[in-house]
């Protein structure tokens, strides 16, 4: 039994380490859009020029969040470095899982502080409108990130690679089925999320009471 709880931890460690790398920088880039929500939508502001240029910020660079759950295609990467089924279960598995959620987590933080806003806002009735809008928008950033590997900074850095890759993407006749999918999942992770959330919350509320 020893030797084989030393064979999955070892495993898991190495697993760990060949992903440290990419899963702590695509976590970086969802975390990102969440603080600047939390900076620009938190408290209300004058709708100055620097303001707008953040929320342009601020929607290229939203889909890294949701992007996340994509990165599911490397399980069977990191299955194929193993050699035992419990590693998978008790090691890669919870790895991949708490990076998910993490990720979600970020997208939900941001969210939030987009509502908490447009609550304050005259557009208050059109909140759940640009939640959808968002989620769309962010299908659309995950598929341009995923498959042609547009980065939310090559808008700027590369405007005329970037447009003519998303042209060429979006026109390809299996994207809007993509897209379907890649919507329903970032919906449902969105709205898991919350519900995660909100109950966590209540329960934490109802024992400090």
């Amino acid at each position: 039994m020893r030797a084989y709880l030393w064979t999955v931890g070892h495993e898991s460690l190495r697993v760990a380490h060949v992903d440290v790398w990419w899963m702590s920088w695509n976590l970086l880039l969802a975390a990102f859009p969440a603080a600047l929500a939390i900076l620009l939508f938190h408290r209300p502001r004058r709708r100055t020029a620097p303001w707008w240029c953040g929320v342009a910020l601020f929607v290229l660079f939203l889909p890294n969040a949701p992007y996340v759950v994509t990165d599911l295609i490397h399980l069977r990467t990191n299955i194929g470095l193993v050699t035992l089924h419990g590693t998978v279960v008790f090691g890669i598995l919870p790895i991949y899982g708490l990076f998910v959620v993490a990720g979600y987590a970020c997208y939900a933080v941001a969210l939030y502080e987009v509502g908490r806003a447009v609550t304050r806002s005259p557009w208050s009735q059109r909140t759940h409108a640009l939640q959808v809008g968002l989620h769309a928008a962010c299908a659309v950033g995950v598929l341009l990130g995923r498959v042609p590997h547009i980065n939310s900074w090559s808008v700027v850095t590369h405007p005329l690679m970037a447009a003519s890759m998303s042209a060429r993407m979006l026109s390809d006749p299996a994207t809007p089925v993509v897209f379907v999918l890649l919507f329903g999942v970032i919906w449902l992770g969105h709205a898991s999320t919350k519900v995660v959330a909100h109950t966590a919350c209540r329960s934490w509320t109802g024992h400090l009471q």
